[in-house]
């Protein structure tokens, strides 16, 4: 069975370190990649495209709706 593969994006390098430690605490799944800001996160997702995506909903010069706008 393969794993989940999670991409995480977090204006705060904590909060991208925890949701590391918290997805690959689970054996069926695996963070593949997290992003300081959803223009990294571009990229990344067209790169691994991950299974899920976390995306934090207040990042500094952007919010969750002009992500998925762009």
């Amino acid at each position: 069975m393969s794993k989940i593969r999670v991409l995480s994006v977090d204006d705060s390098a904590l909060m991208r370190q925890i949701m590391t430690e918290i997805i690959n605490s689970h054996s069926d799944m695996e963070m593949v990649a997290t992003a300081p800001d959803p223009l990294v996160a571009r990229d990344l997702i067209k790169k691994y495209n991950p299974d899920v995506l976390t995306l934090d909903v207040e990042m500094r010069a952007w919010t969750a709706s002009i992500f998925w706008k762009n």
